[in-house]
């Protein structure tokens, strides 16, 4: 069955897709999270940070997405401390006497490219598409210092997903679009897409800054774009 999938190109030198991180261990996925991706077209689209509306729970029902890992990039380790004022809070909602130094665990990943590929109604891609071209707020690849080194926005594509995951040109370890026949390409997807497994994973947005589960399946495909 054809359908229509707006495709997003996530590439950088640092990106983090935090899933259980708090505020001393900020963690980051292998690949994107959902979350994540829907923050990014939370910017573009101009969504305000307490969501009043619940846009970003709305949306995540809205759409339904695959991810190939065209590069995986390799994990980053940021050693961080910081001063914090008097009774201030932490994470674990005790209170810090001062002078406090925390240590900080941030981790990134390093020279990693992704195709992300969105499916939803076509007004539903096309408000997306619009925004992307045009966002409210800056964009960025999972925190606010991960900035995007290649347009975040591919376009919208129409066809079976295995095709498109299959043929769309991927990134090379130049960090360019090529054509190249490769093999056990990475893919993250809410589809079924081959022989791949499934597993619950907990990057769904609700309000209140909440978040529920979802099944994903994870496999591998062969690139071959002839």
């Amino acid at each position: 069955m054809m359908a229509e999938f707006l495709v997003l190109r996530l590439s950088a030198p640092l990106q983090s897709w935090g899933e259980k991180g708090r505020l001393r261990i900020r963690d980051t996925s292998s690949f994107p999270t959902k979350s994540g991706i829907l923050g990014l077209l939370g910017c573009a689209l101009g969504v305000p940070r307490d969501d009043p509306q619940g846009t970003m729970e709305k949306l995540g029902n809205d759409v339904k997405l695959a991810i190939r890992a065209d590069q995986p990039g390799t994990m980053l380790f940021d050693y961080q401390t910081a001063q914090v004022s008097a009774y201030h809070r932490i994470g674990d909602g005790s209170v810090a006497p001062a002078p406090t130094t925390l240590v900080l665990s941030k981790y990134y990943l390093q020279d990693a490219d992704f195709t992300v590929f969105l499916a939803g109604s076509h007004d539903t891609l096309i408000r997306l598409q619009d925004a992307l071209k045009h966002p409210v707020f800056p964009l960025y690849l999972g925190r606010k210092c991960c900035i995007a080194s290649h347009p975040i926005l591919d376009g919208i594509y129409e066809g079976e997903l295995p095709d498109l995951l299959q043929s769309l040109p991927r990134f090379d370890k130049a960090h360019q679009l090529c054509m190249e026949k490769a093999d056990d390409i990475p893919v993250l997807s809410e589809f079924p897409f081959g022989k791949e497994s499934a597993f619950p994973r907990q990057d769904v947005p609700l309000r209140g800054r909440q978040f529920t589960y979802h099944d994903v399946y994870r496999g591998c495909i062969s690139y071959d774009p002839v």
